[in-house]
This record gives C-alpha cells, sequence and structure tokens, in this order.
C-alpha cells in the first residue's frame, strides 16, 4: 500500500511538472508594481508593464511589451488602489513564447535606449531542478534550479522554479516582485522592496488608469482642508510652473472634473460641495511639474 501510495503519488507530480505551458506573450497580460525603494524619478521603480499588438522582425512573429512609469499617491504600497495613475508608454521589448521549449525569446531595449537587440533568451521554463539558468534576467551570470515545484494561480497551474536568485513563475516572470524583464538595465528598478499590486490578462484587467500624465517632477502642494465638505483650498501653484490643470477622479471610477488655472495664481479654492462623499485623486499638472495626492469628501 506504501509503495502504491508513493508510485501514485510521483505519478501526479509527474503529469502536474509535465502541465500545459503557461505563455508569458499573452495580448492584454499587465503588471503593476510598486517599488519602495528611495528616489523615485523619471524612469522609476514604479511601472507598469503591458503586452498589447503584434509584430513580425526577420520572420519571427513577436508580441510587443509597453513600460509606463506609474505614479502612486501614496507612501506605501497600501495605499495603492484604481485608478492607477501612469505615464507615457513605450515599447522596451518584443517577447514570443517557444511553447516546445517552454522558454521565452525576446528583443529587449537595453539600458532604456530604442534600439532592441537580438532575439535573447529570457527565461528557459523548461529548466529542472539541478539544470543552469541564463538569461535577460541576469546578464552574463548563471544560476542552477534548486527546486522546482507547480502552483495554482492566476487561474492555471504554473511551473514555479526557485533559485539563489529567486523564485520565477511561468507565464509570469520573477516571482512575485519582478514580472516578465527584471534585470536592472532592462526596467530601472530602486533597490528597494518591489510590491505587486496587479497581475491580470485580458478582459480580466478591469482596474482603471489615468493615462495623461507627463513624465514631470512630482511634488507637493497644499490642498486643504482634507477631508473637505464644501471648498478646498490650492496653494503653491506657482511651483508647478505656467497655467495648471486640475483633474479630480473618483477613486476606482472615472474623471468627475477638470478646470485650468491660469498662470501666475498662487492660491486658489474648488467648490467640491456637489461631490458624492467618497475618496478622490487630485491631479495638478503644470509645465514643469505635478502633484498627484489623495482627497477624502465628506
Amino acid at each position: 500500500m506504501i509503495r502504491l501510495c508513493l508510485f501514485l503519488c510521483c505519478a501526479v507530480i509527474t503529469i502536474n511538472l509535465q502541465a500545459q505551458y503557461q505563455p508569458t506573450a499573452v495580448e492584454g497580460a499587465t503588471w503593476l508594481f510598486y517599488d519602495s525603494g528611495p528616489g523615485q524619478s523619471s524612469p522609476g521603480g514604479h511601472r507598469m508593464l503591458q503586452v498589447r499588438g503584434d509584430t513580425v522582425v526577420e520572420d519571427r512573429q513577436y508580441k510587443k511589451l509597453y513600460y509606463r512609469e506609474y505614479f502612486p499617491t501614496g507612501l506605501d504600497e497600501r495605499d495603492a488602489r484604481p485608478p492607477y495613475a501612469v505615464g507615457p508608454e513605450r515599447v522596451i521589448a518584443l517577447l514570443r513564447d517557444d511553447t516546445t521549449r517552454r522558454a521565452v525569446y525576446g528583443r529587449v531595449s537595453w539600458q532604456g535606449g530604442t534600439s532592441l537587440s537580438t532575439d535573447t533568451l529570457i527565461h528557459d521554463y523548461g529548466a529542472s531542478a539541478g539544470d543552469t539558468l541564463r538569461g535577460a534576467f541576469w546578464g552574463e551570470d548563471t544560476f542552477t534550479v534548486d527546486q522546482l515545484t507547480v502552483i495554482d494561480t492566476f487561474g492555471a497551474s504554473r511551473r514555479l522554479q526557485h533559485s539563489i536568485a529567486g523564485s520565477y513563475l511561468e507565464g509570469f516572470g520573477k516571482w512575485p516582485e519582478g514580472g516578465p524583464l527584471t534585470y536592472p538595465q532592462v526596467v530601472y528598478t530602486q533597490e528597494g522592496h518591489t510590491f505587486l499590486l496587479e497581475y491580470c490578462v485580458g478582459t480580466a484587467c478591469n482596474f482603471d488608469l489615468i493615462s495623461s500624465f507627463p513624465t514631470l517632477p512630482t511634488i507637493t502642494t497644499a490642498a486643504y482642508p482634507n477631508p473637505a465638505t464644501h471648498r478646498l483650498s490650492l496653494e503653491g501653484l506657482q511651483e508647478l510652473g505656467g497655467s495648471v490643470r486640475v483633474l479630480l477622479f473618483r477613486m476606482g471610477g472615472s474623471r468627475q472634473s477638470s478646470t485650468t488655472i491660469p498662470q501666475g495664481t498662487v492660491q486658489t479654492s474648488l467648490d467640491v460641495s456637489a461631490y458624492p462623499r467618497g475618496i478622490y485623486l487630485l491631479v495638478l499638472i503644470g509645465n514643469r511639474a505635478k502633484s498627484v495626492q489623495r482627497l477624502l469628501l465628506r
């Protein structure tokens, strides 16, 4: 009986490890990360990565991987909630999956440049315990897979490789804090702890984005009282430069208002009495800087 149980257990593990390959380059796949390291500035560690669109290079079909800087509204990942404020997008890689090898290849924009590398191994998810890993994750370094397990997450059974460099989840990337591209020359990180805020694919991505943010330094301006009931005072507008666009978003919802404050205005106030109670995102955009903060109306 014991021998039978051991045989059956081993058989189950073997079947699981040969489960259907979960690809990385899937249309609509989106990763959103909060990076707690110091000096978040463009290009910052806070980031959104998204797979969208197709292209062909040298007779190979690829999916485009876009990068956007994410501008958090709080000082810690627990403050993060939609709508997420993101900057302009740019292509940082072209990705393709080799389903037979269980591997991801790509053409990568190294060091934030505009040119792409030749077709490069990004990661080999077919590697088992004892095998050597080498790819764009680590530049010239190599690591050994110490353990291979399977976990059920994001709606599928996925291989999870464990190594001294971290863990790597099939279809996702470095788990849980890296995503499909994590080597510092590819995606800028901040030498701090990185937190996964969202990962989804296609129609499962139902969170809201504020995508009209220019890449400008983020500064703090005064907005009070907070919580507010009737009027909201804004100060320090001259620090943003030029005329200032004021946007108010309902957290988890759509834009509530948009107005422009003339250049040279130092202080002004907004009538917020008509808006429903709740948490809002207040965005001020000038030509030199921007300000993003949470606002409670009651």
